[in-house]
């Protein structure tokens, strides 16, 4: 929720707590910025990532309850002394980590799934159990905080089997783009710790010899990648780290070649030049857990495989406008999240380069809450990208910022994918 503070107050918090070097949420807390005959000041952001968190925090604050099925949890991350995202602290946080991160999302969506168009109980239509290692334990869609998850559990939440493995019905693939993007919210945490609870995203061939396989889990030229809530793992790469809140983590996965980093809310934890071989024919999830643990949080939503996209410049050239995939918002809110800000960036430098250049920022919505929701919103999330940009020190007369709610559709409202594609933010070159 936006916050209005007093600029006085403002100074104060800047004063106490901003860092040496602070960038663009530090700058933007520091400024006031007179348009439209309006101060814009933004809410501070946690170091977890995503509306997925903030959404699940908002709908399940002061509730108590350990069940997902019921959508209540416990506060965790409160306990484990975790700074509020409305706080001074969590700004920090927030600046600090998304300062380093450099991941930008693929401009051309291939798949997307949140799960809004299955049942709760039911199976994902858009995902399949062919492919090998596939089917396991229990998946189903449940409602879990205001949003569909795609779980994996022991049925009866008892002991269940090792793994259980689920794929995309990709029709015809016979390789990845070679750029391409991976991203999800997953819980990462459930009621203990433990090396062997984690989420395994499988980059397959269907073309192998299963007597000369790389991988003894998976046949074929094989690139799988671990998350878990104290460990990311690819073929050359690991890093170890510790989350145990029980909260959606937005997970980065960015691929280019044979080369892939990957990112935890932000922090960098797989850099591995060497972490699939091609080609790609087979994109699937992987819940792998010891048979002695009951796991009801094993879940993920937000699922986006999206190909790499030129830089903004070249498209600008061609096109004469660009959406920016990397810029997103917190559900409902023209709140810029932390995350947007390698896309920022590069927006910025693009300005700088051409000084004289000019453009109409567009916000754009689904069709989802009406157009007196959308239309307000939309145009609150261009003139939010527009001020951010503004703040950086480019000429106000220089950026016009217009929302067009769900009116300029680019694909259909009637799936999550098109849905996906719909929400955008767009520069136009005027």
């Amino acid at each position: 929720m936006k916050k209005v503070i007093m600029f006085s107050t403002l100074v104060i918090l800047v004063l106490i707590y901003r860092p040496a070097g602070a960038g663009w949420l530090g700058d933007t807390l520091n400024s006031a910025i007179k348009g439209a005959g309006k101060d814009i000041v933004y809410d501070a952001v946690d170091s977890a990532s995503g509306s997925a968190y903030r959404k699940v925090k908002n709908n399940l604050a002061g509730e108590a309850s350990g069940n997902p099925d019921t959508a209540v949890r416990p506060d965790a991350e409160a306990a484990a002394g975790v700074p509020a995202f409305n706080s001074p602290e969590g700004t920090i946080r927030g600046e600090e980590r998304y300062s380093r991160f450099d991941f930008i999302p693929g401009s051309k969506v291939l798949f997307f799934d949140d799960f809004s168009d299955t049942e709760v109980g039911g199976f994902p239509m858009r995902w399949t159990l062919e492919g090998p290692n596939g089917g396991g334990n229990t998946l189903d869609v449940i409602s879990w905080a205001g949003s569909h998850y795609f779980r994996s559990r022991p049925a009866g939440g008892g002991n269940g089997q090792s793994c259980t493995g689920s794929y995309l019905r990709l029709k015809g693939l016979k390789d990845l783009p070679r750029r391409f993007t991976i991203e999800f919210d997953a819980i990462l945490a459930g009621e203990q710790t433990s090396w062997e609870k984690a989420y395994g995203i499988l980059l397959l061939s269907d073309v192998y010899d299963p007597h000369d396989s790389p991988n003894p889990v998976f046949p074929g030229n094989s690139g799988t990648f671990y998350f878990s809530d104290i460990f990311a793992r690819s073929a050359h790469s690991e890093s170890e780290f510790l989350i145990q809140d029980q909260l959606p983590h937005h997970i980065a996965i960015t691929v280019d070649g044979t080369a892939a980093k990957a990112y935890v809310d932000g922090d960098l934890v797989i850099n591995d030049p060497e972490a699939v071989n091609r080609p790609i024919s087979l994109v699937g999830m992987y819940w792998e857990i010891s048979l002695e643990h009951s796991v009801d949080w094993f879940m993920f939503t937000n699922f986006r495989l999206a190909e790499g996209g030129k830089e903004f410049g070249q498209v600008l050239e061609t096109d004469g406008r660009f959406i920016a995939p990397g810029i997103r918002f917190d559900t409902g809110s023209a709140i810029l999240l932390p995350e947007s800000l390698p896309t920022l960036r590069s927006i910025q430098a693009l300005l700088q380069e051409q000084p004289s250049l000019p453009f109409l920022i567009e916000g754009h919505t689904d069709n989802q809450g009406g157009d007196q929701v959308n239309e307000p919103l939309s145009q609150e999330r261009a003139e939010a990208v527009r001020d951010w940009l503004m703040v950086q020190g480019i000429e106000p007369n220089r950026l016009v910022a217009r929302g067009f709610g769900s009116r300029r559709p680019r694909s259909t409202n009637d799936n999550p994918e098109g849905r996906s594609l719909n929400r955008r933010v767009e520069f136009v070159r005027q």
